[in-house]
């Protein structure tokens, strides 16, 4: 499961370990740009969520993880879209009652 949440300025993924395969010593981090997949960002870790800035996450609306390591890269992730965290969509909703 790979899950995406802006927060402002900071993006956070999360995912699971992939059960089949050995393993993960990376982790592959991939945008749709144009109608087509490509790499984005490397997670040369074994850790299984990562925060980076927004501004980074700008450049495709839909992301997708492959898990890799020296026997080769696994199938990807289910793909998700940048969504914002559902506390800040509240807060703002909420401001605009107040008006």
């Amino acid at each position: 499961d790979f899950t995406m949440e802006v927060d402002g300025p900071i993006t956070n993924l999360f995912w699971s370990v992939p059960e089949k395969g050995g393993a993960p010593e990376r982790y592959i981090l991939e945008g749709k740009v144009n109608d087509g997949w490509r790499e984005v960002l490397v997670h040369e870790s074994d850790v299984t969520s990562l925060a980076m800035p927004s501004t980074e996450t700008d450049i495709a609306n839909e992301w997708r993880l492959r898990a890799a390591n020296s026997h080769g890269t696994g199938k990807p992730s289910n793909e998700v879209a940048q969504t914002l965290e559902t506390e800040n969509i509240t807060e703002s909703n909420k401001d605009l009652e107040d008006e």
